[in-house]
């Protein structure tokens, strides 16, 4: 008898002995995740870009190239051994990879269009590949800028404006101080040149001066300085005293779940809390109006007697033991148990609702970064987007939040900086320092945004 020769049968089934695993493996592969961290938009001679790319069987390649024109060079590159048989679940989590692109990386780079590729491959049997594709100016020339703006007088935690013209390509610009910058708006009457609202910090010094800067998509950037006299703010010291009632108040009203003594919570709230509710104060300059919606100076609550001036060193003693010191970034006005509050000058209501230390709080947009606040109200009479003119009522005075008394708190913010409302409170000064500066400037040469 002739021997049995394996049948079709047979070889199906070896063949399906090893098609079984292949396709579990290919089943069990998984496509790489990646994505820009953040898109770019521009590079220049040496522009950092990032990408965010999770692969649970880890990387087998990630490339980076920068293409113009025909012409490319390799930006980044990596190549571990393959596992398409041994591969493992691992870290689900992002991992980043950093590179420059630019100039220096393709010499031959030129102004204009250019196109950034990243391949991100997974290490596992099917090998799947993630691309990304990022099309990108090429700006090798910065812009320039060319301040207007004459001699500017400025007080420690006082105001002032700069008029300039950017120059050439150009995305952002306006005026810096320190590390805050202070965005630009179109000036009237010009097509060209734009202006900056500023403040310096109550405690600047000469090494805090400010300059004008314009910046391009790529993040090239240049400056040019202010012609600054800095003029120093006298300063005053006061000591308040803490007593148990007003402790009872605060901690009811502000921290009734708290632990620890009354002094300590008081303590930390006037610390912690103060620095919170300025963030979220400060946090509201992005939704100033990209125009100034007054054209005058601002009014001092009618009637009010001052109490306090702008930038107080307060200490807070509790029978005679020191609880904490801050510096009080406002101006504290007395009138009649529950009067009227009204607005200092025409605008738009972007908050109104309490506030931690600050009690029920009104803030009131004057437009391009300009915001009064009226603080520890009894009443709100006024909602957010109530547009509103000067004199008009916003709410009662009271003694909410952190307020030993009926009073109203009133601050100004510049670009989300504290700043010296008695400045803005002289009809002298705001024509003087603001208004005549933003009149008779006529085009400089034309900038290209």
């Amino acid at each position: 008898m002739k021997p049995k020769v394996p049948g079709r049968e047979v070889l199906l089934a070896a063949g399906g002995l090893f098609l079984l695993p292949a396709a579990a493996l290919w089943l069990l592969s998984e496509r790489p995740e990646a994505e820009w961290s953040p898109r770019p938009v521009a590079i220049a001679r040496r522009t950092t870009v990032k990408v965010k790319a999770s692969s649970p069987h880890g990387f087998r390649r990630v490339r980076a190239i920068l293409e113009q024109d025909g012409r490319r060079a390799d930006l980044y590159s990596i190549q571990n051994p393959p596992t398409r048989f041994t591969f493992r679940k691992g870290d689900r989590r992002p991992r980043e990879f950093t590179f420059a692109a630019g100039q220096d990386q393709l010499p031959e780079l030129a102004q204009g269009k250019a196109r950034l590729i990243v391949e991100i491959t997974a290490n596992d049997f099917r090998a799947a590949a993630e691309r990304l594709v990022a099309e990108v100016d090429v700006q090798l020339r910065p812009p320039s800028v060319m301040v207007v703006s004459g001699r500017i007088q400025v007080t420690q935690g006082g105001s002032g404006v700069a008029v300039f013209t950017p120059v050439g390509s150009w995305t952002a610009a306006g005026v810096r101080v320190g590390d805050r910058d202070f965005p630009s708006y179109p000036l009237p009457g010009s097509s060209t040149s734009r202006f900056a609202l500023f403040g310096l910090p109550h405690n600047a010094g000469a090494e805090l001066l400010p300059v004008v800067f314009a910046r391009n998509r790529a993040g090239m950037e240049a400056t040019a300085p202010l012609n600054v006299s800095l003029v120093r703010l006298p300063r005053r010291k006061r000591d308040l005293k803490i007593d148990d009632r007003f402790l009872r108040k605060v901690i009811e009203e502000l921290d009734p779940a708290g632990g620890g003594s009354p002094q300590d919570r008081y303590a930390k709230m006037n610390r912690e809390l103060r620095a919170r509710d300025n963030r979220i104060l400060e946090s509201l300059r992005a939704k100033t109006e990209p125009k100034l919606l007054l054209s005058q100076s601002l009014e001092r609550w009618p009637g009010a007697s001052v109490q306090s001036q702008f930038a107080d060193l307060r200490t807070y003693n509790y029978r005679g033991r020191r609880l904490d010191e801050q510096v009080h970034l406002g101006v504290d006005l007395a009138s009649t148990k529950q009067a009227p509050v009204t607005a200092a000058g025409d605008g738009k209501v972007i908050f109104a609702e309490p506030l931690g230390i600050y009690g029920k709080c009104v803030v009131v947009d004057h437009g391009c970064g300009l915001q009064s606040i009226y603080a520890h109200l009894s009443s709100l009479r006024a909602k957010p987007g109530d547009l509103v003119r000067k004199g008009q009522e916003l709410g009662l005075s009271g003694a909410t939040g952190l307020a030993g008394g009926d009073h109203l708190h009133f601050s100004l913010q510049v670009g989300g900086l504290m700043v010296n409302p008695f400045e803005w409170w002289n009809p002298k000064w705001t024509e003087k320092a603001i208004f005549s500066q933003l009149a008779g400037i006529t085009d400089a040469p034309s900038g290209k945004r």
